[in-house]
């Protein structure tokens, strides 16, 4: 149409035809016109539909997005409530699940807390505040819903006011039973709504789009709505949309005929009553295509005017052809600027017909720079190619799908680029429209929409800390490998690697080191697999690798051993420091072992406990009998658990006495277990177990009070009292409430700080040692002498103890052990008092049981000296009697003139 204004207007002059000439630039500008409001409509079309579709799948996304999030938490959830279920029912007492929370076994959030009801609504323990409010929450309608049916499992309630809290909460409850299977009360997790809150703080809904959580029934739980912070919604109902577990429909924003529609998407939580609900307004997210068809319309206009003018110009000033000719080539030159400027690729392609009127093949009639630039040519070389020319674009862009739009006049899809494209491209977005006998392509370069989805996948299905697959990911794929295995009749093997003396590292060192070593673990691993296997992350230290296509035990074998060979090599950090980890393989097999996910972990997860049982650093198979041995530790858990809470343990006290005059100079707290059945326990039983389970802060606690109510009592009866030390655990300083605790004791009980002493392992005193030295320091602010215990058996410095403030070492029974048999035992326990002396610290030999032992440290200048050649620990009650004695000095030992030391600080623990 341009080249015949062309020519028309060239000839205007020349024919001379003045009627013709200036009804002509009106004619051809109407058409212009015309087609303009032609093209922009339909492409306004094009966009508007573009645009509700990407509505619908923000919606369906943002739906999806919070569904899976609202699925781990309920799924948490869930297990807490069935192990307050299995605890409240197995237990003889209820559980104290205020201490359980102290002790770590609930997730730390403040919106979470757990409480046992008994039959009559009353709470009987909680994590809850306000625990003196006793009101019944019998009349509440989950309690009689569980009281009625004895069928309902999990029941997750709408949002309610706590009688007892006050707090609005939700609710997830489970019927506790007698061993009669009678109603017995409750166990009850409640979170606030806020638990719930959407992660998805990126997500665009707009002022009036909003997240919502509701039960399948119709109350909303929780609702975030646009930029507000969560909180509760209105309650709505869609029954129609609920029927299936997602979907995304338009619905009105309320009964007004003229209401603005809303898109609204669902999908079910899997295995629960519930919805995660994405609602975004239609109006509100159309804004940006109404600007933009605001835009096309003014640009539309202001072409039209131009038209007209250009046409009246044209009829009356034909003489001004030139300067029209000008603009011409501007417009055309702005049209260009901005197609070339575009992202997109443009192509315009015509069909080439055979004799039967089959498509042969294309030829590129028309492109954009950008279009051109993904075939690796500039515009003028691409144009008048055949597609078939291309051997790249027969591998991606098939001629079936040109000649399927040809015929459908239509095609979208998505595709994959290969690395060898010239822009680098990785994934496109392709569009064929057919126009008249040719296509219309357009490509749009869509690499960072996908990298943001692959980005999302693996945030969902990786551990963020090796990068190994997550749970998550393990319980979608296994499953599947399962059900492969049962159709090939092939085996798959599974095996469960538990790290053995992870816990220590992160109480001696921190959660960076133990960090650092979870890594290297996972490294290992990987590299001690096949190339097909996967290594997965369970949580802490607990990894499972997947063999699919094994042959048994044969081919099981050697992976194990490279497994338990590969953790039992020293861990290094940082390139000093040394970590022996080591650790225990549980295997369990298809189908022999069972024939489900949760029966396979499960066995193997017993298989490996078998194998830390028998020595750590091994492989274990799983065997039925090793049930029965788990269900016994599981049994010794409970007493443990149980003894702690009806304090069944007892202290008992051995006494330190000064080397040279024999004068009782201090006391050791040591714990027994005096077991209802077995009697008094040592502790060699009982600490190991506790430790496992994370009861030792519990315990150390209970002993702690113990001591102080003990000095006390001693205190009360007048008796001249004297420094008793108490053994505290790595797990117990890392715990980062020791200070806090020893001050509370120190204001409870009416006991001078000089009469108590912490005695801690010499791994706490290490550089690698972290947050403990913070915690040691507050523990002497508070007047409290710390000693070290086992001296000699690890890798301290004397210099690193002096800086702690450290007034006294125990020295290793080890090393005393070795004295009087060798010259070398003798020189190294005095090399040990040597530095100590010079340093100004006192220093204990522990562990003396003979009269010879205790000669050679009187001679070597030792200050204090503790063993059975001394006393043997005793009973509480009988610490009186060794006060009023004083001097314990074995009479066989004889006296022995002290040796003039050199200058040394008074520690206050001497009492020559």
């Amino acid at each position: 149409m341009n080249r015949q204004l062309h020519f028309s207007l060239r000839n205007f002059g020349k024919d001379h035809r003045l009627f013709y000439g200036a009804a002509l630039p009106p004619f051809i500008c109407l058409s212009l016109a015309a087609l303009i409001w032609t093209v922009m409509n339909s492409r306004l079309e094009q966009e508007h539909a573009r645009a509700e579709h990407g509505i619908q799948n923000n919606a369906a996304f943002y739906a999806s997005a919070y569904a899976a999030q609202v699925t781990r938490m309920v799924t948490q959830i869930d297990q807490l409530t069935l192990n307050l279920k299995f605890y409240s029912e197995q237990a003889k007492t209820t559980p104290d699940l205020e201490a359980q929370q102290r002790a770590g076994l609930f997730p730390t959030s403040s919106m979470l807390y757990a409480s046992i009801i008994d039959r009559n609504g009353f709470r009987l323990s909680s994590t809850l505040p306000n625990r003196a409010n006793r009101v019944s929450i019998a009349n509440r309608e989950f309690f009689q819903a569980h009281l009625r049916d004895s069928s309902i499992g999990l029941l997750i309630s709408p949002p309610l006011r706590g009688l007892n809290s006050g707090k609005l909460l939700l609710r997830f409850t489970r019927r506790l039973n007698t061993p009669s299977s009678e109603f017995n009360g409750l166990a009850i997790v409640s979170v606030e709504p806020a638990y719930f809150a959407p992660l998805l703080s990126d997500a665009n809904l707009g002022e009036r789009g909003s997240l919502s959580l509701m039960r399948s029934d119709g109350p909303v739980l929780i609702e975030k709505n646009g930029t507000k912070s969560s909180q509760l919604g209105k309650s709505i109902t869609y029954p129609p949309m609920l029927q299936t577990e997602r979907g995304v429909t338009e619905i009105a924003e309320s009964d007004d005929p003229d209401a603005t529609m809303q898109v609204v998407a669902w999908e079910k939580v899997p295995d629960y009553p519930l919805f995660a609900i994405a609602r975004l307004s239609k109006d509100e997210m159309m804004t940006a295509y109404r600007a933009l068809a605001a835009e096309y319309r003014r640009l539309a206009g202001i072409g039209t005017l131009f038209l007209m003018l250009a046409a009246c110009a044209g009829s009356v000033f034909s003489i001004r052809l030139n300067q029209r000719k000008k603009q011409a080539a501007e417009i055309k030159n702005t049209y260009l600027l901005a197609t070339e400027g575009a992202r997109e690729g443009f192509y315009m392609l015509r069909a080439i017909y055979g004799r039967k009127r089959e498509i042969l093949d294309f030829v590129i009639e028309d492109c954009n720079q950008r279009g051109a630039a993904f075939y690796g040519l500039n515009k003028q070389e691409l144009i008048g190619k055949r597609l078939s020319s291309f051997t790249e674009v027969c591998a991606q862009q098939t001629m079936e799908t040109f000649i399927h739009a040809m015929q459908t006049g239509f095609h979208e899809d998505e595709f994959n680029l290969s690395a060898r494209n010239p822009l680098h491209v990785t994934w496109m977005q392709r569009r064929i429209v057919r126009s008249g006998s040719g296509l219309a392509v357009t490509l749009r370069d869509i690499s960072d929409l996908k990298a943001h989805e692959a980005l999302l996948s693996r945030l969902a299905h990786a551990d963020p800390l090796t990068g190994l697959p997550n749970r998550h990911w393990l319980m979608q794929y296994l499953p599947l490998a399962i059900e492969r295995a049962a159709k090939q009749e092939a085996m798959l093997a599974l095996l469960f690697i538990d790290l053995d003396n992870f816990k220590s590292i992160n109480d001696s060192s921190g959660h960076a080191a133990g960090d650092e070593v979870l890594k290297i673990a996972a490294a290992r691993l990987q590299s001690a697999v096949r190339e097909e296997d996967h290594v997965i992350r369970l949580g802490g230290d607990e990894f499972t690798i997947i063999l699919e296509h094994t042959e048994g035990h044969a081919q099981v074998v050697p992976l194990a051993e490279r497994i338990v060979h590969a953790l039992n090599e020293p861990f290094t950090l940082r390139g000093i420091q040394h970590y022996s980890v080591r650790g225990s393989v549980g295997i369990s097999l298809y189908p022999q072992d069972g024939t489900s996910s949760e029966t396979l972990l499960q066995h193997a997860d017993t298989a490996m406990y078998a194998a830390k049982a028998n020595g750590k650093g091994h492989y274990r198979f799983y065997q039925p009998s090793l049930s029965e041995r788990l269900m016994t530790l599981m049994k010794a858990r409970q007493e443990l658990n149980s003894a702690i809470e009806l304090g069944e343990f007892v202290l008992y006290y051995q006494p330190r006495i000064n080397a040279f005059s024999g004068e009782l100079c201090g006391l050791e707290a040591l714990v027994r277990w005096n077991h209802p059945e077995r009697g008094l326990v040592g502790p060699l039983e009982f600490i190991r177990l506790a430790e496992d389970n994370r009861l030792l802060p519990q315990l150390g606690e209970l002993i702690i009070h113990s001591v102080f109510s003990n000095v006390e009592h001693w205190l009360i009866q007048g008796l001249h009292i004297v420094p008793v030390s108490i053994n505290v655990s790595p797990c117990q300083l890392s715990h980062g409430d020791l200070a806090h605790l020893l001050g509370a004791c120190l204001h409870k009980y009416a006991v001078d700080p000089q009469y108590i002493g912490i005695e801690i392992s010499e791994s706490c005193t290490t550089a690698e040692a972290g947050n403990t030295h913070d915690e040691l320091s507050a523990i002497d602010r508070l007047g409290i002498r710390l000693m070290v215990d086992n001296f000699g058996s690890g890798h301290s410095s004397m210099l690193q103890l002096h800086a702690l403030n450290i007034a006294a070492l125990k020295i290793d029974k080890t090393v005393t052990s070795q004295l009087c048999r060798d010259k070398n035992g003798d020189a190294y326990c005095m090399a040990i008092l040597s530095m100590a002396h010079v340093l100004g610290m006192h220093v204990i030999a522990e562990g003396v049981e003979t009269i010879e032992q205790l000669q050679t440290l009187q001679e070597l200048s030792c200050n204090e000296v503790q063993g059975f050649a001394i006393s043997p620990p005793v009973p509480a009650d009988e610490v009186p009697l060794l006060l009023r004695r004083r001097f314990l000095l074995p009479a066989a030992a004889g006296s022995f003139q002290k040796p003039e030391p050199a200058s040394q600080e008074h520690t206050g623990f001497d009492c020559a």
